[in-house]
């Protein structure tokens, strides 16, 4: 996958007869949308830790980012010294 804050993997369930379609990172999508993001960064701005977003963009969306990922978007929004 690729985002406006670099590249990472992205781990998708495997599914033998074809039948699933997925609803937020569509098949052969090899770019994070906006909308995970903007999830990505309200979670932040409420003071949740980057392990308990992980956990819950894992449980309500089904896809995986690692810590560094998470850290790689809410990097944009934290002022840099």
């Amino acid at each position: 996958m690729k985002s406006d804050h670099g590249t990472f993997e992205l781990d998708v369930p495997r599914d033998r007869n074809g039948s699933f379609e997925p609803e937020i990172v569509k098949k052969n999508q090899t770019s994070m949308t906006g909308e995970i993001e903007e999830k990505i960064l309200s979670l932040f701005a409420l003071g949740n830790s980057y392990s308990q977003i992980a956990k819950y963009i894992e449980d309500f969306y089904c896809v995986g980012f690692s810590k560094a990922t998470i850290s790689a978007v809410t990097d944009k929004i934290i002022p840099q010294s």
